[in-house]
């Protein structure tokens, strides 16, 4: 069981003792909560954790620019690893409205950076740069 879930072992077996089956386990190191207010009672830093990422998950998708910075510049820090991260957003806060209204995304070119990055990786040298020119062609095309 991974260490952030460790808290909700004693609660997980109790509830499956009543027959309630409220994790469901698809993959060993990632576990699919069903029932997201397990363990949130318990651990009040984790449930405002929670529920900030949900809405900021949700702003960010939803492409709702307002809502996503007032969620960015009213968060209150709490100890938790969040902060960090919140942190980052509210000093790059433009770019992340813009982002989050813009439809544009360089995943496309992330993703041909990271098959360059590979192939440099698994064929070491090549014999010419030509040869090497030629894969990356191959790759993208």
């Amino acid at each position: 069981m991974p260490h952030c879930f460790r808290p909700l072992r004693r609660s997980r077996f109790l509830i499956i003792k009543k027959g309630l089956v409220l994790l469901e386990w698809k993959y060993f190191p990632t576990p699919k909560i069903l029932d997201p207010d397990i363990g949130t009672d318990t651990f009040p830093a984790f449930k405002t954790a929670y529920e900030t990422y949900i809405d900021l998950h949700d702003a960010l998708m939803g492409r709702h620019a307002d809502e996503l910075k007032n969620i960015i510049t009213n968060y209150q820090p709490n100890g938790t690893p969040l902060d960090t991260a919140m942190h980052t957003l509210r000093k790059n806060l433009n770019g992340v409205i813009n982002a989050a209204q813009s439809s544009y995304s360089n995943g496309p070119i992330e993703g041909i950076n990271r098959k360059i990055k590979e192939l440099k990786r698994a064929c070491y040298d090549f014999s010419n740069q030509a040869n090497m020119f030629t894969r990356v062609y191959q790759l993208i095309a």
